[in-house]
């Protein structure tokens, strides 16, 4: 059984990495209808997890899918500005930003990012809760629910 799992496992990374090859030449190819094939196959994937896993691995999605939208924003500015020339904010970050950071643009969307590798956000986060103090409770540090 371990020698099956053994052999299925090299088998999907070496098929998921041709897989790969064969879009990033797609998406180079002039001319070449490009599709995205991913997006099935990693919903398949996480569907055969169980709950707890599911959290896991939706709030590692949440923390990919920001650091994908920053690294399309630094590469590309413009994209990211409104009519008026300010930054688009990123959702669930405060009007100001938090903690001195500003609410639009770029450095948004660094702030919206490291508020969420805090550990204890994402231990929250996994948890399904938000805003909870460092013991697990609702509400401030130290108050009773």
């Amino acid at each position: 059984m371990l020698q099956d799992m053994t052999k299925s496992a090299l088998s999907l990374s070496w098929a998921l990495s041709l897989l790969g090859l064969k879009q990033a030449i797609n998406i180079v190819q002039p001319n070449q209808q490009s599709t995205n094939v991913f997006g099935p196959l990693a919903q398949a994937a996480a569907e055969r997890l169980d709950d707890s896993m599911k959290d896991i691995y939706r709030s590692g999605e949440q923390i990919q899918g920001r650091v994908v939208d920053l690294a399309f924003t630094v590469l590309k500015p413009s994209a990211s500005m409104n009519s008026s020339g300010a930054g688009a904010s990123m959702p669930g970050m405060p009007a100001d930003g938090g903690a001195g950071v500003p609410a639009n643009g770029p450095m948004a969307a660094v702030g919206a990012i490291m508020s969420m590798m805090n550990p204890m956000n994402l231990i929250n986060m996994m948890r399904g809760k938000q805003n909870c103090g460092p013991c697990g409770q609702s509400g401030q540090p130290g108050q009773q629910s």
